[in-house]
């Protein structure tokens, strides 16, 4: 009982989801009011870092690393709604262009104040978890790089798709080229 409601709670471990149900009865109006869920394993995933990066990287972006790509490090959370994830990893500028291109990047011509303070407001899914997994991703070396470059992006579930990945992306790239790092922050809705 929940404050003069039913709730009951089924779960398949075979589907890995839960149905929850709601139901309250009014004694004023003699009505009977429902509630319905579906809660999927996957709206519960909280920790990015606990999954292979080569597969992070595709949910966010929807193809495979670049093949330069190397020390890929992926953090992150992920809520009932919501994806905050941030990585980053070193790759050849020749493959980062491609991977911008392909991807529709937009880059971003804005003052370096402006760009830095676009870097610092990255917030993510919960304050309590911000510096953690910044520093999963070594996010603090954002801060000195001499000439960033930032681009916004935005990845949407290709039409008609079945896959396990219903989300739409969207963030920011920074590409430090002096170092060959590179830096992402995306948001999932």
């Amino acid at each position: 009982m929940l404050g003069g409601c039913t709730v009951l709670v089924v779960v398949s471990r075979r589907l890995h989801t839960a149905v929850v149900i709601i139901l309250c009865i009014d004694t004023l109006m003699l009505a009977a009011y429902g509630f319905v869920g579906f809660i999927s394993r996957a709206s519960f995933r909280e920790d990015y870092s606990q999954e292979p990066t080569d597969h992070v990287f595709r949910s966010v972006f929807r193809h495979p690393p670049p093949p330069s790509a190397s020390d890929l490090h992926a953090s992150g959370r992920a809520y009932i709604m919501k994806c905050w994830v941030w990585m980053r990893f070193d790759a050849m500028d020749a493959d980062v262009t491609k991977m911008l291109r392909d991807m529709g990047a937009e880059k971003v011509e804005q003052p370096p104040g402006t760009i830095r303070q676009t870097i610092a407001q990255s917030l993510s899914a919960n304050e309590r978890y911000d510096g953690l997994d910044k520093r999963r991703v070594r996010w603090e070396e954002t801060e000195r790089i001499a000439k960033p470059e930032v681009y916004t992006f935005f990845c949407t579930p290709p039409l008609n798709s079945t896959a396990s990945n219903p989300w739409t992306w969207h963030g920011n790239v920074i590409v430090d080229k002096e170092r060959h790092h590179v830096y992402v922050h995306a948001l999932g809705d």
